[in-house]
């Protein structure tokens, strides 16, 4: 019997459009102790529980193995943890709605000055679970 190991550790915006008010975030995750990455794009319009819950379903996907076709029954089966999923999920929740609130104020901001700040502000806004 194999074990996957899951653990969500970070994620960071790698591009924002500010007119349509979407973002990719890139995830970063071990599966394994191996440090691996995916990158998903939405509209910050979207509710966080939907885009968070899309996230950690992803991530679970991630998790699979192909299993071959043995004789041994005790080969083909695998247990998938995810370490830290319950604390995950609530910072994930936490991210997206700061961002949503972030993509809201700079759409309607006139300064420019504030724009730019608050445009780089989100360009480069990170979180480590």
């Amino acid at each position: 019997m194999r074990e996957v190991i899951l653990k969500l550790d970070s994620l960071e915006v790698s591009r924002f459009d500010p007119k349509a008010l979407k973002a990719s975030i890139r995830i970063f995750y071990t599966k394994d102790n191996a440090r691996q990455s995916f990158e998903i794009t939405h509209a910050l319009a979207t509710k966080s529980e939907v885009i968070t819950n899309e996230i950690i379903k992803e991530l679970k996907k991630k998790g699979s193995i192909e299993t071959e076709d043995n004789d041994d029954i005790l080969q083909s089966i695998y247990v998938k943890k995810f370490l830290n999923e319950d604390k995950a999920e609530e910072r994930l929740l936490l991210f997206f709605s700061k961002l949503y609130e972030r993509g809201r104020l700079i759409s309607r901001e006139k300064n420019h000055a504030r724009y730019m700040n608050m445009l780089d502000e989100i360009q480069h806004h990170k979180m480590t679970i």
